[in-house]
């Protein structure tokens, strides 16, 4: 999703659905409390800034 990937482009390396793909983003969503993908986005970014995380799948 970082690296700016369709939920389709998603699915299709994971080998699942993008409606699945789309679920499993809007729980990840919910429990970061996030209202918006470009939200999400923005956390998920800083927290791949922070110091002593590996690089995001």
């Amino acid at each position: 999703m970082l690296a700016g990937l369709t939920y389709r482009q998603i699915g299709e390396k994971l080998f699942i659905s993008a409606k699945t793909v789309e679920h499993h983003m809007a729980r990840i969503r919910r429990r970061l409390g996030c209202d918006s993908r470009s939200e999400l986005l923005a956390k998920l970014r800083a927290m791949a800034a922070e110091p002593g995380l590996r690089d995001p799948v």
